[in-house]
């Protein structure tokens, strides 16, 4: 009888032992981490035709509507309408393509605030495609050498980290999003740079096959090289008011000549009350500071740079 005890004991604690393994598991934190949805959001982006950037709301300003006009894209803020950066926009919609979870942040109603997704602190962004609207909550963007952001779809009730830097994109005021680039291309394209300084004084760069001459005479190749590879990634970083461009005074003067392009690129360094503004015929509607330290120095070189 008291074996038969024993066996019924042993079997009642197994049950409570598979029972106790069973709900540690449901209920543990690796659990939760396993149950957490995998799919942020899927977008076709070739179907979106417009996106709007709601920032937040102690931000105070308009929201920031982009609209897709044949293969560019227009940005509208209030009554202000430039054509934006690309390359922001396009690593906004390749983050959409396929926005999968890296990890669980939490609960919203635990970590809104940490993560800034509460009303008063979240940007909003508003996908429209063609399989209907995509609204996600854009929280903290972590400045992790691996960035993140983390989001939470609209209705959710849990916040999640997804790789990348959606977070900063969607912080972007309306002047971020205005082109600034002073030189694009490849140099493998150019054929010819021709460099003005005051006093009509300058040089040009010539391409012959693969070798470049500065007015008929050879150069050193390895400088060229990186002065090219520097000059196709050239731009400004912030804005200046585009009326000091009515007293300025045109000081110095590129042209790059791209076999790609119909019309050369221009690029013209202004001087205005002691110091320097920049503007490129690739988005004139944006005037930059100019470095005459060190910026002016690197784009406008002495024929010496290259000998």
């Amino acid at each position: 009888m008291f074996g038969k005890l024993r066996t019924k004991h042993l079997l009642l604690l197994v049950v409570a032992l598979a029972a106790l393994w069973w709900l540690s598991g449901h209920f543990s934190a690796s659990a939760q981490q396993r149950t957490f949805r995998e799919v942020i959001m899927k977008v076709d982006t070739g179907s979106v035709d417009s996106f709007t950037i709601i920032p937040a709301k102690f931000k105070r300003v308009p929201d920031l509507r982009f609209r897709r006009v044949g293969m560019a894209w227009q940005l509208v803020m209030g009554n202000d309408t430039t054509i934006p950066d690309d390359a922001p926009v396009h690593e906004l919609l390749a983050s959409i393509s396929d926005m999968r979870t890296v990890r669980l942040a939490g609960r919203m109603t635990e970590v809104k605030d940490r993560y800034e997704l509460s009303d008063s602190l979240t940007d909003r962004l508003v996908i429209n495609a063609a399989d209907g609207q995509h609204t996600l909550l854009v929280g903290r963007a972590t400045s992790s050498e691996d960035a993140m952001t983390v989001v939470c779809p609209i209705g959710d009730e849990d916040a999640y980290a997804v790789q990348g830097r959606l977070g900063e994109i969607t912080d972007k005021s309306f002047g971020d999003w205005m082109p600034k680039y002073l030189v694009r291309g490849d140099p493998a394209n150019w054929r010819r740079l021709t460099f003005n300084f005051p006093g009509d004084t300058g040089y040009v760069m010539e391409r012959h096959g693969t070798r470049w001459t500065i007015d008929g005479a050879p150069t050193d190749p390895s400088r060229v090289a990186h002065y090219l590879g520097s000059l196709a990634r050239s731009r400004g970083q912030s804005l200046a008011d585009p009326r000091d461009t009515l007293q300025a005074i045109p000081a110095f003067t590129l042209v790059v000549e791209d076999t790609t392009r119909a019309v050369p690129i221009a690029v013209v360094v202004y001087g205005v009350q002691g110091r320097f503004i920049v503007r490129s015929s690739l988005n004139p509607a944006s005037v930059m500071p100019f470095d005459g330290k060190n910026e002016l120095p690197r784009m406008f070189r002495p024929r010496s740079a290259y000998m």
